[in-house]
């Protein structure tokens, strides 16, 4: 039997009485596995009625992720960890002027040392560009590979909107290797090009101008890393 609390379900009889506490650790294990696993990645957004720090939510299309860590201390200090080891966090805000790369920093502190090292995948969302290679893109992407070199057990990844002959693409960059990342967007756009010519198919202008951005953006970020393997040369 359970009792309903400012929206929190409790045990009325204390923990004791429920039955998911006679179950074996790995049965409970795997029902807080099942509950929390979200489908798509987890939006993590700043509250519109505060200011930061204290101002990160999750949202989801069909429930909250975390109700379950809401019904008692117990099943929380179990399972929080689960919930950041099997599901990505993405950060796509709203606010143009907010830094996707602060709010990142903002909810790894937020979420406690704990949880951070369980963590295991976000994703943020730069915003849309016209280039690849535009100062405002780079300086964002400078900004998520910084935070990335803090956590390594993370998997960062930052999605950049292209928007090229009036069309919209997303491209995935995965940290810290950023040349190697749009070097192997380039190679897979070269062999997906082929494939089309080779099928006797019509290679629509806007995939070269893709292609093209791949490219350039891939030969700016090797020189962007061999100036600073020099720089640290000079430095020693």
């Amino acid at each position: 039997m359970t009792a309903i609390n400012h929206g929190k379900a409790v045990v009325a009889n204390g923990l004791e009485s429920s039955r998911l506490w006679l179950l074996p650790a790995e049965l409970r294990n795997h029902i807080y596995e099942m509950a929390l696993r979200q489908p798509e990645p987890i939006e993590v957004r700043w509250l519109q009625d505060a200011e930061p720090p204290e101002s990160l939510a999750s949202t989801s299309a069909k429930r909250h992720p975390a109700a379950l860590l809401s019904t008692c201390k117990n099943v929380r200090l179990e399972c929080s960890q689960l919930l950041f080891a099997i599901n990505t966090f993405v950060f796509n805000s709203r606010e143009p002027h907010l830094p996707k790369s602060r709010m990142a920093g903002e909810f790894l502190h937020q979420i406690g040392h704990v949880n951070k090292l369980a963590l295991r995948s976000i994703a943020i969302h730069v915003g849309q560009f016209h280039s690849l290679t535009t100062p405002f893109l780079i300086m964002a992407l400078e900004e998520i590979l910084e935070l990335a070199g803090k956590e390594p057990q993370v998997t960062v990844k930052a999605q950049v909107t292209i928007k090229t002959s009036g069309h919209s693409r997303q491209v995935i960059v995965q940290m810290p290797n950023i040349a190697a990342a749009f070097q192997s967007l380039a190679l897979k756009k070269e062999a997906d090009l082929r494939d089309v010519e080779g099928g006797g198919g019509r290679v629509i202008p806007r995939e070269r101008e893709i292609l093209g951005e791949l490219r350039e953006a891939h030969q700016l970020w090797v020189a962007k890393a061999l100036k600073s393997t020099v720089a640290v040369i000079d430095q020693r």
